[in-house]
């Protein structure tokens, strides 16, 4: 009795870890948000999907690399001409009808000194997490 109950102990401690963990549409879209303006070029590059097809093509990781380097560069500038980012927050993720592994989720910046912006995130399920879609 006490190895069952220390089984079922042990299996709710790694459900609720796996709960926790868990990513969601929304967070992934705030997080690549945040690091975008931040000008985290290498965590933005990270949570970028690219299908093995455009991996394989010779060339095609330095284009996307070197596109979203200089894309992040000009958004943290963005954010320090108005002081920072005040607060991230994301609408609830609008799924594809006919593929619920797609996702789009709008996100809404507030800056520092009281602009704001809206952006549109596209997201795809990887089956290991939500990455971007460019």
């Amino acid at each position: 009795m006490r190895v069952i109950n220390k089984c079922l102990s042990v299996l709710a401690i790694l459900f609720l870890l796996a709960a926790c963990s868990s990513s969601s549409p929304e967070k992934t879209a705030k997080k690549f948000i945040a690091e975008s303006y931040s000008g985290n070029a290498d965590a933005v590059i990270a949570m970028i999907y690219m299908p093995d097809e455009r991996k394989e093509k010779p060339g095609e990781k330095e284009i996307v690399s070197g596109k979203v380097k200089a894309s992040v560069a000009k958004q943290k500038k963005y954010a320090e001409e108005r002081g920072g980012i005040a607060e991230i927050t994301a609408e609830p993720a609008r799924f594809d009808p006919e593929d619920n592994k797609r996702a789009n989720v709008r996100v809404k910046i507030r800056f520092k000194l009281g602009d704001t912006r809206q952006d549109y995130v596209r997201l795809i399920d990887t089956g290991t997490g939500w990455k971007v879609r460019l």
